[in-house]
């Protein structure tokens, strides 16, 4: 099994999914609704997707400094994002355990490298 594909495919993966999301959820922030009283949910509701997706590319972008922290902001990311369409959770459920294991599986490979490195030469 060749563990560089797996996490760079994880890695795109995980990436296309949170701008997808932020996109959709701009779509949704800018649909306004069809009555007002509608308008502010839907507005609501974009912007708490747009986060969500933003902090799981801000977890994909830590995974490379601090590949446990990284791990952990991608989680929050995906619960976030699973969180706010609750109404699709027969979906999202799946997709956040995936994402998840993804990063956990991202962040344990990134250790083990780290953990097997030479040391750099004093300067």
């Amino acid at each position: 099994m060749n563990r560089e594909a797996i996490r760079t495919s994880s890695l795109v993966v995980t990436a296309l999914l949170a701008a997808f999301y932020i996109l959709n959820s701009l779509a949704v922030a800018l649909m306004w609704g069809a009555d007002e009283e509608d308008r502010w949910g839907y507005v609501a509701l974009g912007l708490a997707g747009v986060s969500a997706g933003a902090v799981n590319l801000v977890g994909i972008f830590l995974e490379g400094r601090a590949p446990w922290l990284g791990a952990g902001v991608v989680a929050v990311g995906a619960i976030l994002m699973a969180s706010v369409a609750y109404w699709l959770w027969p979906v999202m459920a799946p997709i956040t355990i995936v994402v998840v294991a993804f990063a956990v599986f991202r962040a344990r490979e990134l250790s083990r490298e780290r953990g097997r490195a030479p040391a750099s030469p004093a300067a």
